[in-house]
């Protein structure tokens, strides 16, 4: 039973996350997402270690699916919260 859910997810994710697992979801690897976004390769990998523990899976495969699963509704769920769009 996941011990978050994905509104809870999206309330911790910000604007660099997206763009980390945007990343990640085009088929980037970590070494590459770091060097895309000038970041260092640890800062990548305790980032994705913590969207992980958000997303509640366990491989860095798992949370690129999640992600795609995902991405539509957190952009809707952030122009809501954002109050972009009527709720």
């Amino acid at each position: 039973m996941p011990t978050h859910t994905v509104n809870d997810a999206f309330e911790r994710i910000n604007l660099r996350h997206v763009r980390l697992l945007g990343l990640l979801a085009d088929g980037l690897t970590e070494a590459e997402v770091a060097a895309r976004l000038d970041l260092s390769p640890s800062a990548v990998k305790s980032t994705v270690e913590r969207l992980k523990t958000l997303a509640d899976v366990d491989t860095a495969r798992e949370l690129r699916s999640w992600w795609v699963r995902n991405r539509i509704r957190f952009l809707a769920y952030a122009e809501e919260a954002a109050g972009l769009r009527a709720g």
